[in-house]
Parts: C-alpha cells; structure tokens; sequence
C-alpha cells in the first residue's frame, strides 16, 4: 500500500529497535507498515490514526468485512470518491492506491499511461498487512487523535510517525494544523510517565537520542527545497542524568 511518508522499507529496521513490553501503541497508523510487524509481538495492541477514513479501511481489511475492488479504478470512480462518496473504507483506498506517491487524492493514478500497478500494489499490500495483523492476540482499531490516546504508562511501547516539522502539509493527515511542539511535549510525557517511546522524524527536540538512521528516497517536499534523498532518523527519550534527577 502506497502511502505518503510510509514506512514500507523502513518498517523491519524500526521494529527491530523497538523493546519488549505490555502493550504496542501506534497513535500514527498511516499505511500500517510498521504495525504489521510489531502487533503481532505484544500481548496487546492498540492502533489509531486521526484519518477516519483510513482507520475504516483497516478495520474492514483485518476483519476481513471489506476489501479493495481488484477491477480497475476508473477516473469517474476516483472523483466520485474524491467527493466524498462511496464508503470510507473506498475512499481511503483511492486516496491513497491510486494516487501518486501515496498522497491522499494527490491525483488520479492511471494504470494505462503508467508502468506501475499502483493498484495492483495497494490490493497484495493491505491484504498482506491484514493478515499479519490478525496474528495479533488482542488487536484494537481505533479513530483518535494522539492526545486522546489512554493507557500509555510502564510497560507501553509506543511508535509514533507523526507529521514532520517543516514539511509541506497535504491533504487528509491534518498537516497544516499539526503542533509539532505540542507533540513532542506529549510523547515526553509518556516516556515519563514510564512508557517506552520511539518516534520517527528529521529532527528532534533535546532530550532524545537517535537509535537508528536510515536514508530513503524523500517523498515529503522541504519548506526550504528539496532533496532526493533523504535520512530519518528514530528517536526516543533519553534517560536522565544523575544531576537532573537530584533537580
């Protein structure tokens, strides 16, 4: 499944980072390639995404009430959805399987002048990811912002791929709104609060170290130009020193 910022590639490497614990938290769902991988290792799951629409095309694709149409995708069918018809689950797979680049309605995909099976690719991928999915013993699905999230303390281990600073917004991931400040305040309380936090981005706030870098193609347009390749980095929080726990 193409997805604007996806970590499709990156997805074996984060997990292979990620500690043990209770409970997996993703407040970031997204093309849930990382989720595929990490669920089924916890005794207990919880995934959410901001995007309704996306969140429906999970849930429907893991308990097996919905699937992509395998027929090709018409561009009467994309505008219709684009609109704001069809069935959310419909929706989020045309926004993102036949678009470019994965960005949410970012132009129709056509299979006939383009090489690449954008939705034959969207079909495999979140049927494959579906069924690694259902390999987790207690999975929950959820529409949620990530300050709605609950249960996060000592024994949580949470990955969070959020929007990233001084990117262009795009549609359908509520970009343009997004505190990046405000955010990481709320992931430093987590990991306060006992939890194991790990988030990807370009840059962070001090107070957290880099446990893995991994360049990639860029698919998110700089404020401030652009670049073709690109280096992510994952970060969680760093353990305090002597000094600041005396403070």
């Amino acid at each position: 499944m193409r997805y604007m910022g996806g970590k499709h590639r990156q997805a074996k490497r984060i997990v292979e980072c990620l500690p043990a614990g209770d409970v997996y938290v993703e407040p970031f769902l997204g093309g849930a390639s990382v989720a595929a991988l990490a669920a089924p290792l916890f005794p207990k799951a919880i995934l959410a995404d901001y995007n309704a629409d996306l969140v429906a095309l999970w849930q429907g694709a893991v308990s097996g009430e919905w699937a992509p149409q395998s027929e090709p995708l018409t561009p009467e069918q994309y505008a219709h959805l684009k609109a704001g018809g069809g069935s959310a689950a419909d929706r989020a797979f045309a926004a993102t399987c036949m678009s470019f680049g994965g960005k949410w309605f970012g132009g129709y995909a056509c299979p006939i002048r383009n090489r690449t099976d954008y939705q034959g690719q969207g079909v495999r991928g979140i049927a494959r990811k579906a069924a690694q999915l259902r390999e987790a013993s207690d999975l929950t699905i959820v529409h949620s912002d990530y300050e709605s999230m609950r249960a996060i303390g000592p024994g949580t281990v949470v990955y969070c791929d959020p929007p990233y600073a001084d990117t262009v917004g795009y549609a359908g991931a509520s970009k343009d709104t997004f505190d990046s400040e405000r955010f990481w305040s709320t992931a430093a309380m987590w990991a306060d609060s006992g939890a194991s936090v790990y988030v990807s981005e370009y840059i962070a706030p001090s107070g957290w170290e880099v446990v893995a870098e991994m360049s990639r193609q860029g698919t998110l347009k700089q404020k401030h130009g652009e670049s073709d390749r690109v280096t992510e980095k994952l970060y969680t929080r760093s353990q305090p020193t002597n000094k600041e726990m005396e403070v």
